[in-house]
């Protein structure tokens, strides 16, 4: 879905005279018949190689700063932090998350639409497409090309997504607004009732985090889609330099094509996508950070950052095809 969004992104305004997929079932069919059932993997290597710092260091910042700012505040529990505290937290998580990895999504959006953008130079690996990218186009006109917009619009999406995904736990768990109700030392222990220890621990299902994850990961994509369409324009092509008037431009001329709904065209693909996959994320972090705190010595540090990155790439193995056709018609 990430790959036919990205086509149908670019194939949307006066930029690009065809519009080559009008519906994601074209798209795949489209996909399938020109390169094979491989096509609809095609980009995955920078995806993953580019998941792993992204969701690990997203993962790492967001649950070290919650007690840092729990402590700060003077609060008892994580589970007390006010909206814009959380917001903070996640905002920094996306911030140096999208630092870490953008170049190998410029990569990624460049391998996923190879063929279909005119000038634009034929890729054979990761490591070629990050040369010719460096070599051709500098480090900020390339690799870090439209990272100024990403990098507010990453901070916006992981602040919603994160805070998100704790209110949704903190209604299913009955513990929102209900300062007599905390976490025992995190997430994905539940809650208990502090004046009745004798209670059994109230936990989450896996169902009830497969629910909270997906709900988290589409209100933040809902947030940022007109902005990640843009991101992509500029990701694609090569030949269109970045700047900030030119970004007003591509919305206005998204707007005028295609109307207020153009800005979240291909939206569908991208919530068919990002729900298994951000669901998937949010569950697996919890049952990798057991898993590798009952198996191992390491810090907490890096018990959150491998928990992080394991989970990232779990759910982009498991919802990459949906991601190409995202891609194909963004």
């Amino acid at each position: 879905l990430d790959l036919l969004r990205t086509q149908m992104a670019i194939s949307m305004t006066s930029l690009w005279d065809r519009m080559p997929h009008s519906s994601y079932t074209a798209a795949a069919e489209d996909i399938v018949r020109s390169e094979g059932v491989r096509g609809l993997y095609r980009g995955l290597m920078p995806t993953l190689l580019g998941i792993l710092p992204h969701a690990g260091t997203s993962f790492l910042v967001f649950e070290t700063l919650k007690p840092w700012t729990r402590d700060a505040l003077g609060l008892r529990s994580e589970r007390d932090l006010p909206i814009w505290a959380r917001l903070m937290c996640g905002g920094m998580a996306g911030l140096m998350a999208q630092g870490a990895s953008y170049p190998l999504h410029v990569v990624r959006r460049r391998m996923q639409v190879q063929g279909r953008v005119v000038g634009q130079s034929k890729y054979h690996s990761v490591m070629h497409a990050l040369l010719t990218i460096l070599r051709k186009e500098g480090f900020v006109k390339g690799l870090y090309k439209g990272s100024s917009l990403t990098l507010i619009k990453g901070p916006v999406s992981a602040a919603c997504g994160f805070t998100a995904n704790d209110f949704f736990k903190s209604m299913l768990l009955g513990t929102a607004g209900n300062p007599e109700r905390c976490p025992p030392g995190g997430w994905p222990d539940g809650c208990e009732v502090v004046r009745d220890p004798s209670k059994a621990l109230k936990k989450l299902t896996p169902i009830e985090h497969l629910m909270t994850g997906g709900a988290a990961g589409a209100v933040a994509k809902t947030v940022i889609a007109p902005a990640d369409r843009v991101k992509i324009l500029y990701q694609t092509n090569n030949e269109r330099p970045f700047c900030w008037r030119g970004v007003r431009r591509t919305f206005m001329t998204i707007y005028k094509n295609t109307g207020v709904t153009g800005l979240w065209r291909g939206h569908c693909a991208t919530l068919m996508q990002i729900i298994p996959k951000s669901a998937t994320t949010y569950t697996t972090f919890d049952r990798y950070r057991h898993w590798i705190t009952v198996s191992t010595t390491l810090d907490n540090v890096s018990i959150r950052f491998l928990a992080g990155a394991s989970a990232g790439a779990t759910a982009c193995g498991l919802t990459y095809p949906l991601d190409m056709m995202r891609a194909r018609m963004a």
